[in-house]
């Protein structure tokens, strides 16, 4: 099983996605990349994968100068697209995207 662990700074996933990464990757007939170039989801690379732990989200919080909070999106709508496509083709996706 190919297995993509996509980390980002985005809920502090970049801390955890090493550790997820080495823990599988530990695994008998797991093959794990990690990864924070979320270009990859709409790269042909996807194809090579039959899971993505992806614990970033698609938005985040971004302080604005006056001191307000707004919701930012962390993907382009490409690869947001990308990794639904992913999904609805029947590969796995494990993590806790916030929509």
């Amino acid at each position: 099983m190919n297995i993509l662990v996509l980390s980002g700074t985005n809920h502090g996933f970049d801390k955890s996605a090493a550790v997820i990464a080495d823990f599988l990757g530990k695994q008998p007939d797991i093959h794990v990349t990690l990864d924070a170039d979320k270009a990859i989801l709409t790269s042909p690379r996807m194809d090579e994968f039959d899971a993505c732990v992806f614990g970033t989200g698609f938005t985040r919080s971004a302080r604005q100068a006056d001191g307000t909070v707004t919701r930012e999106a962390d993907l382009t709508p490409d690869q947001e697209a990308a990794l639904l496509r992913f999904v609805e083709s029947g590969k796995g996706s494990v993590g806790a995207p916030w929509i």
